[in-house]
């Protein structure tokens, strides 16, 4: 056929043109792999080991709390301080002691003590809770279980702040610092914290009988003018010399002075008197004469009337104190005297009388 063209193929040469040739196999890239993937598992093995046997890193506080035996659902403890005998620096301070709950302290002679102050940290305005003035200073005692605890938690969270430190993340603007109180007679923790509120310290004294709280930061939320600590030192120097009388007894057997405080100041009497329409509990005391007195007038909820009571004597008199309330007064005692209560408003005398003698 003219402008065709015919092809003829070998069909045998077209079978083994196409025909597949058998590719040689090589183990060599499988061995490789395989090799690859044991040493793998052997490292990750080897580092699993590791990690079981060694323990994360500890910060720095976590080592601290361990070694001390601290930890957050602990109650804080504080080494004891080495140092000098603070009773150097005291030289012709005064001496407070509380009577009533049998506990002296010095203090430096440009403060006054033990009036009763308006308020602590641990109260409220509906319920007080009331201490003993050493300058702006006021010592809270803690013979009531619930006011034990309120006033350790209280202490504690502030203390903890101190061991553990917030995280700027955490957002509180608070610094505490712990302070170390030398005191062989008795255990005292001691933290500062500066923060929104001004700077606020306080202390918990550690007693046989009973403890001691110190709110260093309220100034007992009153107007008293009991002055200001000279010296920033003067704080701790005051604590270093706090003694409870039975401590001091015990060690010192027949001490007639509050041991190593022997002065030639005049001794401090610190009296509360519970007093109503009726009549008063106790309605005489007794001290020796140059005694410093401060008498508390406190005043009952009932059978009170609504006026009040104002206790008048020829050398000191109280002023007015309502129904619930008290009141603080100051003398020298160098001649007995009388307190007459009276009605305020009317100047109606009751009939009964405080008898002040002095011995």
């Amino acid at each position: 056929m003219v402008g065709q063209w015919t092809f003829f193929i070998d069909a045998s040469k077209m079978n083994k043109m196409f025909r597949p040739t058998k590719i040689k196999k090589s183990y060599t890239p499988l061995i490789i792999m395989s090799s690859v993937a044991v040493v793998a598992l052997l490292i990750g093995l080897l580092a699993m080991f590791k990690r079981v046997k060694t323990p994360p890193p500890q910060s720095q506080q976590e080592q601290t709390d361990i070694q001390t035996g601290q930890n957050e659902n602990q109650t804080p403890t504080l080494p004891e301080e080495q140092g000098s005998d603070p009773l150097s620096s005291t030289t012709g301070w005064k001496t407070y002691t509380n009577d009533k709950h049998g506990f002296f302290m010095l203090y430096p002679t440009n403060l006054k003590a033990g009036s009763v102050s308006g308020n602590s940290v641990l109260g409220t305005y509906q319920v007080p809770v009331k201490g003993f003035h050493v300058g702006s200073l006021v010592f809270v005692v803690l013979k009531d279980q619930d006011l034990k605890k309120d006033a350790l938690d209280y202490f504690n969270s502030t203390y903890t702040l101190a061991l553990h430190p917030p995280t700027v993340t955490e957002g509180l603007s608070v610094a505490c610092e712990i302070h170390k109180v030398p005191n062989s007679f008795v255990s005292i923790k001691s933290v500062s914290c500066e923060g929104e509120g001004g700077p606020a310290r306080y202390d918990y004294i550690t007693g046989k009988e009973y403890d001691v709280f110190v709110d260093g930061y309220s100034k007992g939320f009153d107007n008293q003018a009991n002055g200001t600590l000279a010296k920033a030192t003067d704080y701790s120097t005051i604590l270093s010399t706090f003694r409870f009388i039975a401590d001091v007894s015990a060690t010192n057997p027949g001490s007639q002075v509050p041991a190593p405080f022997s002065s030639d100041q005049p001794a401090i009497k610190v009296v509360t008197i519970v007093a109503d329409d009726s009549g008063a509990t106790p309605s005489e005391i007794s001290v020796a004469a140059g005694t410093i007195v401060q008498l508390t007038f406190s005043v009952g909820t009932n059978n009170v009337y609504y006026g009040g009571l104002d206790f008048r004597s020829s050398v000191v008199s109280s002023g007015t104190i309502y129904a619930g309330t008290s009141k603080t007064v100051t003398f020298k005692a160098n001649q007995s005297f009388e307190f007459t209560p009276y009605w305020p408003a009317s100047g109606v005398a009751k009939n009964y009388k405080i008898k002040i003698t002095v011995q």
